[in-house]
């Protein structure tokens, strides 16, 4: 089922006490999701290859404009549809990971990934999808589609235009467990890194089951 929600955040008597509301968009489609295989890699332990079915939801704090919205949830829909697209049917390569050798073959056709533990992965270079992260985490995931969300569009649009205050990517793995990441927006800060919401330890913990 598709849901497209808006949440009002405000006090009963806001407008009483000259305050202004803040507005809080929801948007969650059947088609922001992606299938993707991965493991957890860092020093000392490596996970096994397996996969999830993620899924991925959009939130977006901020003024409502003269014509009623926060934002246009057409090309926010568009993007995010785009981004899950590009990664589904891959294997998830982290390129920038401390622990992993990554190259290509002889041939130029496939993706080797070397681990610590002397493991050695060769996949098609056509299944691979090579992306910016140091571990293909839920929270590190959050953070890339999230930057690339904000990297389609301007300062002028979100901060001055739209007035888009805050900016929120969550990525499932499965029904009750996911990762969030949220960016505070501000005229000249589009360009900082995003601040992951993360609780405890930073070291990404392993997704299988087993060791739940």
């Amino acid at each position: 089922m598709e849901v497209t929600t808006t949440k009002v955040k405000t006090s009963e008597n806001s407008e009483a006490l000259g305050g202004r509301c803040t507005f809080a968009v929801y948007v969650s489609k059947d088609y922001f999701k992606f299938n993707a295989a991965h493991f957890i890699a860092y020093k000392g332990y490596r996970e096994r290859l397996h996969g999830h079915n993620y899924r991925v939801d959009l939130q977006i704090w901020g003024q409502r404009g003269d014509d009623g919205y926060v934002v246009d949830f057409g090309k926010m829909k568009k993007v995010i549809r785009s981004l899950c697209k590009e990664i589904n049917e891959h294997v998830i390569i982290p390129v920038n990971s401390d622990v992993l050798e990554i190259s290509e073959g002889e041939a130029g056709d496939n993706i080797i990934v070397k681990c610590e533990d002397n493991s050695t992965f060769s996949f098609p270079k056509g299944d691979c999808k090579l992306l910016p992260l140091i571990h293909s985490s839920a929270e590190e995931l959050a953070e890339y589609i999230l930057k690339k969300t904000i990297d389609q569009f301007s300062e002028e649009y979100l901060v001055k235009e739209r007035g888009v205050t805050a900016m929120e990517i969550a990525v499932a793995e499965a029904p009750k467990q996911l990762a969030t990441c949220r960016i505070e927006l501000a005229s000249g800060n589009l360009n900082k890194s995003a601040e992951l919401i993360l609780s405890g330890n930073k070291r990404p913990k392993p997704c299988l089951e087993e060791h739940h």
